[in-house]
């Protein structure tokens, strides 16, 4: 790196990091001169700082979520599940849930994340997001061989959802999943 350049991948660190633009930009350039120049809004922060201090509880489901992701990733998934799932009941949130059934699959605990798909399928309110929702569930029981559920499944979704934008996603799982059925 250049020595009065502003290095880009530190200062996003750092702004991630719950920094400010200012103090952001000036701790990721290596040399200070009259020359450098940084626009924009000195106290401009995009991001809260994701460091929670001991014993604070989350303020809101993606707060939740986060805590839950890390715990996964950082200690283990064992102990991070209670927590997702707790946070996905505690905030009634979908997104937690299927943030949650993700990180099964991404772990190879296919059988959680369908689980944890039925649980944000209960809890979302917009059909769009049902519907993805039911995609990742589908998916998950294609690949455990459970085509009769995941066909009962598509079927069940549009007819539930037949004016949704995300139903033509279904229709064709829905058809694939019927002719191999045939077969």
């Amino acid at each position: 790196h250049q020595s009065g350049v502003t290095r880009a991948d530190a200062m996003d660190a750092r702004l991630r990091a719950g920094w400010n633009f200012a103090d952001s930009a000036y701790a990721a350039t290596r040399v200070v001169s009259w020359q450098n120049t940084f626009i924009g809004d000195p106290l401009y922060r995009p991001f809260k700082a994701f460091n929670a201090r001991a014993g604070e509880t989350a303020s809101d489901e993606w707060d939740a979520f986060r805590d839950g992701a890390r715990t996964w990733f950082r200690k283990s998934p064992k102990t991070a599940m209670p927590m997702l799932e707790k946070a996905a009941t505690k905030w009634e949130s979908g997104a937690v849930s299927e943030g949650y059934g993700l990180l099964a699959i991404a772990g190879n605990d296919p059988d959680t994340a369908i689980k944890a798909f039925e649980k944000a399928r209960e809890l979302y309110k917009d059909p769009d997001d049902i519907l993805r929702t039911t995609l990742h569930e589908v998916i998950q029981l294609r690949a455990l061989n459970r085509g009769p559920a995941a066909l009962a499944l598509c079927r069940e979704q549009i007819e539930k959802h037949a004016g949704a934008a995300a139903v033509g996603l279904i229709k064709q799982f829905e058809s694939q999943l019927a002719a191999a059925e045939k077969k």
